[in-house]
């Protein structure tokens, strides 16, 4: 007997650089098109078990199959996406339980007697080792530099009152001295007189959300004309089919409309991750402005002088030090992003397409698009107990966001699979709660007349093509054949990349 992990684990034996999650969801589509045969809730016998792996490394073997690397891409992605910003909040979370067991163990310390002079040093050195985790490099100017604040914020002498406090203020002391000492070092280094390994957290900031922004935009506009050609090539090769040239046009149609499919899910994927860095830049924009006025205070308080009342400055050290790990943590997100991105980008064509042979003329097929392919909507009956009908959105509304992802049903049935998003400035059909963009107003009229037959034949639909349950957000019609589900029981992966510290107060992770 056999679980789906073992299966899985078979599978990646057998097909050489395959990951987990991609195999993980290949055997649940498996299963689901082979209806009761492989029943993944449960054990499977041996015979079953191996069954099911062959015929999932067949799947994964096979070459050029853009629905196979669609379903590879949502699986990727996902994945992918998860393990990078787990991987942030794991790496701080280990920083963090750093910091907290050797604060626990400083608080916990306390002298015999005021000539204890050993547990004395020893308080000391753990304090400064406290106050070292913020680097990683432990170069000889970092550990000079921060034993000379820790001398002025913290001196010695001070360790006799330290060890009289109780347990919470001593850990509240600690945290505060953390981030005084790590403020006078950003000071340092912006005055350039120190500051040695500390990175320039709100500049490189910016410059890579600006950076990764642009790549996201360039990417995103090629997409979106990817999709405008392709969907020109299927409404071609769709119309030729019509017109009874179905020898050499029905395989063509059924090829262009998976790479639709790919293209649509690309382009997706792409202006999820732009919403989110668009997101983030407004994030950073705000706060990077609020560390350079706090970095002017600074400099104006301090200015020229010898000495300043501590009263006044270090509180402000404190909140420097706050904004720039904030500042961080924004950071170790973006290249978060950037690694989900470059991802991504290696599944943007993992095939032949269509358009590189002498299939498909693009210059002959441009415009083909704005033919309709749709039966005309004639006065027949309408459904008995229809409750359909055609909204407007008021000029300044918010448009909803309709169902099936934007696209339109009626395109979906009456060829198909073929994507084609609908148009919202000429309404939407409202049916069952739900709102549908059309591509025109013929398939609105249809959508109103018929709409029983438009949206259980999506479903019939989406049967025969698993890669459009994600994309048309169908998973709760199709549980079985959720990328989040299939992935659901895989382990995270970890990276290497660690950050440098840690805001104890915000659990951000910080540069």
């Amino acid at each position: 007997m056999a679980e789906k992990n073992e299966i899985v684990a078979d599978v990646c034996r057998k097909v050489k650089g395959s990951s987990r999650e991609i195999v993980s969801l290949f055997c649940e589509i498996v299963a689901f098109e082979s209806g009761d045969k492989f029943d993944l809730t449960k054990k499977l016998s041996d015979d079953e078990a191996a069954d099911l792996a062959n015929h999932v490394a067949d799947r994964l073997k096979e070459k050029n199959d853009v629905g196979a690397e669609t379903l590879k891409m949502q699986a990727r992605f996902h994945s992918a996406y998860a393990e990078e910003l787990e991987n942030v909040e794991s790496m701080h979370r280990l920083k963090q339980s750093a910091m907290d067991e050797l604060r626990q163990d400083i608080v916990k310390m306390k002298p015999t007697s005021e000539t204890d002079f050993e547990t004395i040093s020893m308080l000391h050195r753990r304090i400064f080792s406290f106050l070292m985790l913020a680097y990683d490099e432990k170069l000889s100017a970092v550990e000079r530099e921060v034993a000379a604040a820790m001398e002025s914020v913290f001196p010695r002498a001070g360790l006799k009152s330290f060890v009289a406090l109780s347990v919470s203020d001593k850990s509240n002391q600690l945290m505060e001295l953390f981030n005084i000492v790590f403020g006078i070092r950003l000071f340092n280094k912006e005055v350039g007189k120190g500051g040695v390994s500390i990175d320039n957290v709100p500049q490189n900031l910016l410059r890579d959300c600006a950076s990764l922004t642009a790549k996201l935009e360039e990417e995103t506009r090629a997409a979106m004309t990817q999709i405008t050609s392709t969907t020109d090539a299927a409404c071609f090769v769709a119309q030729k089919l019509s017109e009874g040239d179905e020898e050499t046009m029905n395989q063509r149609l059924g090829r262009v409309k998976m790479e639709l499919i790919h293209r649509h899910q690309y382009y997706h994927f792409l202006s999820s991750l732009l919403d989110e860095i668009n997101a983030t830049v407004a994030n950073a924009e705000e706060m990077h402005e609020r560390y350079s006025k706090q970095m002017k205070d600074l400099t104006t308080l301090v200015g020229g002088r010898s000495s300043v009342p501590k009263d006044q400055v270090y509180p402000k050290f404190d909140i420097l030090a706050a904004t720039w790990m904030r500042l961080d943590a924004l950071w170790q997100t973006v290249k978060a992003f950037e690694r989900i991105f470059k991802c991504l980008q290696s599944y943007k064509e993992p095939f032949e397409s269509i358009f590189a042979g002498n299939d498909i003329d693009a210059d002959a097929v441009m415009g083909a698009s704005e033919t309709s392919l749709l039966p005309e909507a004639g006065e027949e009956a309408a459904d008995e107990n229809t409750s359909a009908m055609i909204v407007q959105i008021k000029e300044g509304e918010e448009v909803p966001v309709p169902a099936l992802h934007g696209f339109c049903p009626v395109s979906l049935v009456e060829q198909r699979g073929l994507l084609r998003r609908g148009q919202t400035d000429k309404g939407m059909v409202l049916n069952e709660q739900s709102l549908y963009a059309c591509v025109d107003d013929n398939a609105q009229r249809l959508l109103v007349r018929n709409p029983t037959k438009y949206t259980a034949g999506v479903l019939s639909v989406v049967k025969d093509l698993p890669q459009l349950v994600h994309l048309l957000r169908l998973d709760a019609n199709f549980p079985s054949l959720s990328v989040q589900r299939a992935l659901a029981n895989e382990p995270v992966k970890t990276y290497s990349h660690r950050p440098k510290m840690v805001d104890a107060d915000s659990q951000t992770p910080t540069q």
